[in-house]
């Protein structure tokens, strides 16, 4: 496979992207840009939209569907519109600000994720951190505000957020009618890369589905901010559709907001070409180069800080934290962190059956080896019943719920698709084995890319390699550690002191 050639899915994002920023500077008759023409109260719900539009709704749009497709999808976003308003409507009268409730004297800072995952990975190191470092500021989360006591309104005050969430659909439905009778032929004009109907889909997705999803939320997070009054907003996940209506609020407030680098990014990460934080914290110089030569990201926003979410290594360093060699009865274990299938609209030559068959691999060849304890860890978005079939005394599964940076240090091989985890088991000096069948991995694995993990492309290639260790493991272990050194060099910040410390610096500063 050449690596240094860019795939199909890579350049249909980026045409999907740059469809997207002709969009959003197109001059509407009303004599604003779209990203301003579609926005109440100074928040941009275009802007928030950006990343759905560029990584989900455009690319199939463009490469998948064609003849008739186009109208099931209009029926599926016609069907998400109508479940997307019942929930808003609930929403409405359950989610009340208790204004009776102690508001912290101190500097609020929110640590913005509303995936648990990403937060309790990412945030909540940082969080930890600040807690113990900084006494004069005061954490809230997205979780911790939902969690607060809250008291229902009366029905005048519920009648005041209600009239607010009507003005807003109205004032939408107007600024829809008047786009699509005075501004979208002659937006098809300049956007000759995608059909007319397709477009059309695209804008009905926005108005039908995001709009209306989204502005109760956007209702409730000015709220919050009237009563909060956060000093600053540190972001963990940029393509968030939640997130962005949160940030978009936060500028119209005048609020500084940092956005973090959460997972490994590559030329198919066009959600930060929609970056607009006022810094973003990056792991290392090689992704903030990435950021400024392939998304186009102001050099001057990008800040090496390391990561949060690798904090804990520092921390097991400090208490000489080691293995259990009692685990799994000495058997060499192989710790695999397996993957979810949903990624497949962007490529229609993308064959989710191998991903499947790639696993059912992983598992036939661990069953060969008595000497090998294979531990499954499933991604918290997988579905997992594929996993029921394989019951056997070699194999573990975890909660995919679970952490899998604690299975890690336990582990003596880790077998990966690519996930971040990847970059904690080079850490702690694992050997890496890639997942690299044809029509699988992305053409920028950066694990296979740069020769830090080995490459498996068949069964036959993962049995001799889990036999070679088996015979040769020092050696094998001495030439991983010569990849990871040099793969590490310029991916992460030096790990000799906290990232969340570098972070709050860099909060401080703005």
């Amino acid at each position: 496979m050449n690596r240094n050639k860019r795939s199909k899915v890579t350049d249909g994002l980026h045409v999907s992207a740059e469809i997207v920023k002709k969009i959003s500077e197109f001059l509407l008759s009303s004599g604003k840009n779209v990203s301003e023409e579609f926005a109440i109260e100074g928040v941009s719900f275009w802007i928030a939209a950006q990343p759905d539009l560029a990584l989900h709704i455009f690319p199939p749009l463009l490469f998948k569907y064609t003849g008739n497709q186009y109208k099931i999808f209009h029926i599926k976003n016609w069907m998400k519109s109508i479940k997307y308003q019942f929930k808003e409507f609930k929403k409405i009268f359950s989610s009340h600000i208790d204004y009776s409730c102690s508001r912290s004297e101190k500097d609020i800072w929110l640590l913005l994720s509303t995936t648990d995952y990403i937060y309790r990975d990412t945030l909540q190191p940082l969080e930890d951190e600040i807690l113990k470092s900084c006494p004069d500021i005061h954490v809230e989360s997205y979780a911790s505000m939902r969690k607060k006591k809250l008291h229902t309104y009366s029905l005048s005050e519920a009648g005041l957020i209600y009239k607010k969430y009507i003005n807003y659909r109205r004032e939408f439905k107007l600024k829809s009618d008047h786009f699509f009778k005075n501004d979208f032929n002659r937006l098809c004009s300049i956007l000759p890369e995608i059909s007319k109907i397709n477009l059309y889909e695209a804008f009905y997705w926005f108005f039908n589905v995001f709009v209306q999803r989204n502005i109760i939320n956007a209702i409730i997070a000015q709220y919050w901010f009237k009563y909060l009054k956060p000093k600053k907003i540190i972001s963990g996940d940029v393509a968030d559709p939640l997130n962005r209506i949160y940030t978009e609020v936060g500028k119209k407030a005048g609020i500084s907001i940092i956005d973090l680098q959460f997972g490994i990014y590559d030329e198919t990460s066009v959600e930060w070409m929609f970056c607009s934080a006022t810094k973003i914290a990056v792991w290392g110089k090689y992704f903030s180069t990435l950021f400024e030569k392939v998304h186009y990201i102001d050099p001057d926003r990008l800040v090496v800080t390391g990561s949060p979410r690798f904090d804990y290594l520092v921390e097991e360093k400090q208490v000489g934290y080691s293995r259990n060699d009692s685990n799994a009865n000495n058997r060499i274990q192989l710790l695999f962190a397996s993957m979810y299938t949903s990624i497949s609209d962007y490529d229609a030559n993308y064959d989710v059956n191998s991903i499947n068959a790639f696993k059912k691999i992983v598992i036939d060849t661990v069953k060969k080896f008595d000497k090998i304890h294979l531990v499954i860890k499933p991604h918290p978005l997988e579905d997992i019943s594929w996993i029921a079939d394989y019951d056997n005394e070699n194999i573990t599964i975890l909660d995919k719920k679970s952490d899998i940076r604690k299975h890690i240090l336990e582990s003596d091989i880790f077998l990966t698709f690519g996930s971040t985890a990847t970059f904690d088991a080079l850490l702690r000096k694992k050997l890496i084995l890639s997942a690299d069948t044809p029509g699988l991995v992305w053409w920028d694995d950066i694990f296979l890319k740069y020769n830090a993990s080995i490459p498996i492309c068949s069964k036959a290639e993962l049995i001799s390699v889990l036999q070679n260790f088996i015979n040769n493991r020092n050696i094998m272990l001495r030439e991983n550690n010569s990849r990871i050194s040099n793969f590490l060099s310029d991916k992460l910040f030096n790990n000799e002191n906290k990232a969340s410390l570098r972070v709050i610096s860099l909060a401080l500063n703005i």
